[in-house]
């Protein structure tokens, strides 16, 4: 059963994970090449928490929701983001009546269109002007 507060993360085996014991237990542990690929990729994402950390503390809620619909579109194939108001507004931290208001802020921009959980993003490379 999943948690109250949860039930918006992710869809009960809907992520994937491995174990780490096997990686390092296995001869290409010994790989250099690997080895410098993993910690780049720890590297990048620690620094995309961070900044990620201080746009949510720095930024306006249109700022925040642009940057992360293009966050969640880089995950994605196509243009289309399946999301909710509400679930936009838990991750964000706000509430959904405002989320709402900055959703159709973005669209009378042109940025985005909103459809029911969906989100259309029009113009790619605007709302990086925007975050």
């Amino acid at each position: 059963m999943v948690a109250p507060r949860m039930r918006h993360t992710c869809k009960p085996k809907a992520a994937r994970s491995a174990s780490v014991r096997p990686i390092c237990a296995g001869p290409w542990i010994q790989s250099v090449r690997l080895h410098r690929s993993l910690l780049r990729c720890v590297h990048d994402f620690l620094i995309q928490t961070a900044q990620t950390a201080v746009a949510n503390g720095r930024s306006k809620l249109e700022e925040r929701l642009a940057r992360w619909l293009l966050m969640a579109n880089d995950r994605i194939d196509g243009p289309e983001v399946p999301l909710t108001h509400k679930f936009l507004a838990v991750m964000l931290g706000a509430h959904r009546p405002f989320v709402t208001l900055t959703v159709q802020a973005l669209e009378r921009k042109g940025l985005i269109r909103a459809g029911r959980q969906v989100i259309t993003i029009i113009d790619r490379k605007r709302p990086d002007k925007t975050v």
